[in-house]
């Protein structure tokens, strides 16, 4: 499954993935659709993120796998974004310097 290159480059972590699929039935439609999962799995995770453990991979695979063989739709949650800080106003105690221009 050298498709796993495109979400992690840790090689240990690749080869616990490919263990954890030992029936060639579900590596081939994992390669049949691996576009579709890829997808999938770069929205929830992100790309390269070396906290994402192999079992966290082979639980969302298997979840992404039922639903292409059930026909059921994949809902992908987002987490809501964060609202950004409110800059405190500038207030200056020092004297206004008047300019006078001609």
């Amino acid at each position: 499954m050298k498709n796993l290159k495109d979400l992690t480059r840790d090689e240990i972590e690749i080869s616990e993935i490919v263990k954890s699929f030992p029936v060639a039935g579900e590596v081939f439609l994992i390669n049949s659709n691996w576009s579709y999962i890829s997808n999938i799995l770069k929205r929830r995770f992100g790309f390269k993120i070396p906290s994402i453990s192999a079992n966290e991979y082979n639980v969302e695979i298997n979840e992404i796998l039922e639903a292409i063989q059930t026909g059921k739709a994949i809902t992908i949650v987002a987490p809501a974004p964060t609202p950004a800080p409110v800059p405190a106003p500038v207030t200056s105690s020092a004297p206004v310097k008047k300019i006078n221009f001609l």
